[in-house]
C-alpha cells in the first residue's frame, strides 16, 4: 500500500513548473515595464521546469511500491515538466525573434537553459528554491554569492551544470527541430 503523501513533492514541483509557462504567455503585454518584470520572473522560475527531472533520484525499489509504477510515475511528471519548460523556452524564442537573428536566439535559448541548469544545481545541491526570493531573500543571495565567490569549493558545479544544460538543450532541439525534417 502506498502512503498518500509519498509523491506530494512531485505535485509541488510540477506546480512550480507551471509558473514560468503561464508567465511566458504574457510576454507581449503592452506595458514595457510589466513585460520586463514578467520576463524576469519567468527566468527566476524557469529552473523549476528542469528540476523535476532530478526527482528521478527518488527512484529506488521499495517493499510496498512496484519499481515500474514509480518509474512511470516519476517519468510522467518529469516529461510534463520538461514540456512546460520547452514551451516556456519556445515563448522566449518568439519574444527574442522580434529583435534578434535566429542564431542569436538559439544562443539565448542555450544560455537560458544553462541558467536554468545552474538553478537546478542550486536547488538540488545547495537546497535553494525559487520561492526563497520572496520568503527568504537574504539567505538566497548569501548562498548564491557564496557559490559565486568560492567557485572551486564544489568541483561538481561546472560539470553538473554544463552536462545537464547540454542534455536539456539536446532534448529541446530534438522535440522542436528534429521532427520538422520528417513532415
Amino acid at each position: 500500500m502506498v502512503k498518500n503523501d509519498t509523491f506530494l513533492f512531485l505535485i509541488k514541483n510540477l506546480g512550480l513548473a507551471w509558473i514560468p509557462f503561464l508567465l511566458s504567455q504574457l510576454f507581449f503585454v503592452k506595458l514595457k515595464w510589466l513585460r520586463y518584470l514578467i520576463v524576469l520572473l519567468t527566468l527566476l522560475f524557469f529552473p523549476n521546469t528542469l528540476y523535476v527531472v532530478t526527482d528521478l533520484f527518488q527512484l529506488w525499489p521499495k517493499n510496498d511500491v512496484s519499481v515500474w509504477f514509480e518509474l512511470t510515475h516519476l517519468l510522467s511528471f518529469a516529461m510534463l515538466s520538461l514540456f512546460l519548460g520547452f514551451g516556456t523556452l519556445k515563448n522566449f524564442e518568439k519574444y527574442f525573434l522580434l529583435g534578434y537573428r535566429p542564431l542569436v536566439v538559439n544562443l539565448c535559448s542555450f544560455f537560458i537553459i544553462y541558467l536554468g541548469s545552474f538553478g537546478v544545481y542550486l536547488g538540488r545541491f545547495v537546497r535553494l528554491n525559487s520561492s526563497d526570493i520572496f520568503l527568504n531573500p537574504k539567505h538566497l543571495f548569501v548562498q548564491i554569492l557564496n557559490v559565486i565567490s568560492h567557485p572551486f569549493n564544489d568541483v561538481n558545479l561546472y560539470g553538473t551544470t554544463l552536462i545537464f544544460a547540454v542534455f536539456c538543450y539536446i532534448l529541446y532541439f530534438g522535440f522542436f527541430n528534429f521532427a520538422k525534417n520528417y513532415k
